[in-house]
Formats: C-alpha cells, sequence, structure tokens
C-alpha cells in the first residue's frame, strides 16, 4: 500500500511536536524519540508547497543529515519554533508567525 503524501509544513509541525514533548521521566524522552524518528521517516517523502518558504527545505536537509550534530539539529528546531505560532501547533496548522499583519489603526 502506498503512503499517502504529507506536505514538509505537516512534516515540520510532526517534528516540531516531537521536538515539544513533555518529557517527565525516560518513558517520555522514549516517546519523543519515537516521534521524531517517524516524522523523519516521513520527512524523505513529504512533498513541498509552492508558498513554502526556502527555510523549510533547509531544515528537513539539516534534520535528515546522517552526520548533523547537536548544534544543528537545535537551530533547525530553533528556527521551526520561531516560525510557528503556538496555536499552530496545538491546531496541526501551520502559519509563518512572522507574516502576521500588524493591527491597522
Amino acid at each position: 500500500m502506498a503512503t499517502p503524501p504529507i506536505s514538509t509544513r505537516e512534516v515540520l509541525l510532526l517534528l516540531l511536536n516531537a521536538y515539544l514533548w513533555p518529557c517527565h521521566n525516560m518513558y517520555d524522552v522514549r516517546e519523543a524519540e519515537l516521534a521524531e524518528a517517524e516524522a523523519l521517516a516521513k520527512a524523505t517523502h513529504a512533498v513541498p508547497s509552492p508558498d513554502d518558504p526556502p527555510e523549510f527545505a533547509s531544515w528537513l536537509r539539516a534534520l535528515l543529515a546522517p552526520d548533523r550534530t547537536a548544534e544543528t539539529r537545535e537551530e533547525a528546531f530553533n528556527g521551526i519554533c520561531e516560525f510557528f505560532d503556538p496555536e499552530d501547533r496545538e491546531a496541526g496548522q501551520g502559519m509563518p508567525s512572522q507574516h502576521h499583519s500588524p493591527p491597522s489603526y
């Protein structure tokens, strides 16, 4: 059975949710690691959208690199965290936080 396509945005949100998984004990750490591994497996089949910013591809390349360092991983996740609003994370959506318009008066 073929795997249904998944968008790059969806993969980044899965990775973000794994990264932000609350870890209170070793079981939680293992769950977070498994969630990240599952998201990375899906990342290899991610389909970019025309409106994806170039950072999306950069973050995925960095996280998928077999020789990535802990610093590279943290830099990618810091960028992903800054990009998505907390409400987007909860809703599974992905609207970039820096593209919100300031209120007009």
